[in-house]
């Protein structure tokens, strides 16, 4: 338990890390009104917010009036009708934005709650003062401010995470089973909305319980087994989701829209974007990925990750604790976990040397203009129907398939713009 006089004395900084939360929210629904009244460039926002205007009409499978004119971005056609490649968890929590009058309600709840949770974890492991400096360099961010601010999953999903931590540690250092159900609820949801981030964040949470497992097993496996089952239970609802929509358990919508768009190494596909993804190149493209985030879309860029570097270090000098190297290992398993993941290639910057607001470096998306030199990627070109065949505006293109019925373009890389 917290000593009452410590609470005492943290009351104006929880003041004023209420006051971060409140201004952050505004500011969240500022950029979503002004900067993008029309969204983003980023198709995918309308993937989910169409998938939410589905779950608000109860349907998860959409059917067109005409067959065979209608087809939302990346979504599936089944005898059943159309389905996203998207989990539907995110667009569960937009549609509470629209219940309570207008979908960007939603994403200032979530960016509001990514401030607030930010602040609590960080006051479980360190203070109230800390809490607040962390709320403070989040929502001073332009990644937080981006994502938060568009309806895209990363905010959402990084809510989930961030509810995750906040119970599991409230459960560490209380013992309260309630918290530790709830971290579990947090997590299943994660894992549904986004499998590979949510088992990247709880990897060093998971290596901490078997830790406390193995230091006191009497006192750590009540509340790491309410964890452990609600998180469970989350990847059984997962699984279960699949079997029915793609009719397996272990094929994810998205891998029934692009087999080759997936974890790991080796030839990967996701419509026309398609490479060899190497260790070679998810070295690269990490390095660059990781340099963009740290000096560009945090606050005080390069400024801002010296100091909290320096904070890290200073910590790791004092003999930190198990719950501190915890917080840590998020950098690492989330850093390295993602260079296993080609989505990453199509962030790289290629001859502008800066990211858009459709791509921000740790939210990869597969919409943004393929490049060449920097990441080998065949580039998308434009197709006309003239004379009943289709031509390409791109030198150095051809038809993809059999003209006249193609309708899009297979580039060389000599067609590529140079960087």
């Amino acid at each position: 338990m917290r000593d009452p006089r410590a609470i005492i004395r943290e009351r104006p900084v929880l003041a004023a890390t209420a006051a971060v939360v409140l201004f952050g929210a505004l500011d969240i629904w500022t950029v979503a009104n002004t900067v993008f009244p029309y969204h983003s460039l980023n198709h995918d926002e309308g993937v989910y917010l169409q998938q939410a205007a589905m779950l608000l009409d109860g349907k998860l499978w959409l059917h067109p009036p005409i067959g065979g004119l209608f087809r939302p971005w990346f979504f599936i056609e089944t005898p059943d009708g159309l389905y996203s490649k998207y989990a539907p968890v995110p667009a569960a929590m937009f549609a509470v934005g629209e219940l309570l009058g207008g979908y960007r309600l939603a994403l200032v709840g979530i960016g509001g709650g990514i401030l607030a949770l930010t602040a609590a974890v960080v006051r479980e492991v360190f203070d109230a003062r800390a809490g607040l400096l962390a709320a403070v360099f989040v929502g001073l961010s332009p990644l937080f401010v981006i994502d938060a601010s568009v309806f895209l999953p990363y905010a959402p999903t990084t809510l989930l995470n961030l509810a995750f931590a906040y119970g599991y540690l409230r459960a560490d250092r209380t013992g309260s089973r309630r918290s530790a159900l709830a971290a579990g609820a947090a997590v299943g949801l994660a894992f549904f909305a986004r499998p590979f981030t949510a088992v990247l964040f709880a990897t060093p949470f998971i290596v901490h319980a078997l830790w406390t497992l193995y230091r006191n097993p009497r006192d750590a496996l009540p509340r790491q087994a309410a964890t452990a089952v609600l998180g469970l239970a989350g990847v059984a609802v997962t699984l279960g989701y699949n079997a029915v929509m793609t009719g397996s358990p272990f094929v994810f919508p998205y891998q029934e829209f692009a087999p080759l768009d997936g974890l790991g190494f080796g030839q990967r596909r996701l419509l026309d974007h398609e490479l060899m993804y190497t260790p070679q190149l998810a070295l690269e493209v990490s390095r660059k990925v990781l340099w963009s985030l740290y000096t560009s879309w945090v606050a005080g860029g390069l400024f801002g990750t010296a100091l909290a570097a320096g904070g890290v270090a200073a910590v790791l000098r004092r003999r930190p604790s198990a719950r501190k190297l915890t917080l840590a290992g998020v950098f690492l398993s989330v850093g390295v976990g993602n260079a296993y993941f080609w989505g990453t290639t199509t962030s790289s910057v290629c001859s502008t040397g800066r990211a858009t607001a459709s791509s921000p470096p740790t939210a990869p998306t597969t919409t943004s203009t393929s490049c060449c030199r920097r990441r080998p990627l065949r580039p998308s070109a434009r197709s006309t129907a003239v004379g009943g065949s289709t031509r390409c505006s791109t030198p150095g293109c051809r038809p993809r398939g059999r003209a006249p019925s193609s309708s899009s373009c297979s580039c060389s890389r000599a067609a590529c713009s140079p960087a």
